[in-house]
């Protein structure tokens, strides 16, 4: 008789250990699941800001929002005359995604640009 008790607790302390297991598994593939997938050319907001601003040394100069729906921003470093045009779309409003970039440029000031409209 000892020895089925001992059986069975050890039946019973198997299940335990085995439901554990699978509720710890079942946690960590809904969690990566639940994480939204990067769009190529995209990083999260933080750390593409980071990555232009340190990286780059470029700041954000202008942001709108486009026809389309998304918001533009345009980073520039007077320094360098470097600059990065990126957006955040609706689907995905923790992405920043770098859509263009140039190595010269320059800021035109309001009179400027009426200056040199068409």
């Amino acid at each position: 008789m000892y020895k089925t008790e001992s059986n069975n607790s050890l039946r019973y302390w198997f299940v335990i250990g085995g439901l554990i297991a699978l509720c710890i598994s079942l946690f960590y593939v809904s969690n990566a699941k639940s994480q939204a997938k990067l769009e190529p050319g995209c990083k999260l907001i933080s750390e593409a800001t980071e990555f232009i601003e340190k990286k780059h040394g470029e700041n954000n100069i202008f942001r709108g929002l486009s026809r389309k729906g998304h918001l533009t921003f345009i980073y520039y470093s007077p320094e360098t005359g470097t600059w990065t045009a990126a957006i955040v779309r609706t689907t995905k409003p923790d992405q920043l995604c770098i859509v263009d970039s140039g190595t010269m440029g320059e800021v035109l000031h309001k009179d400027n640009v009426l200056k040199k409209l068409w």
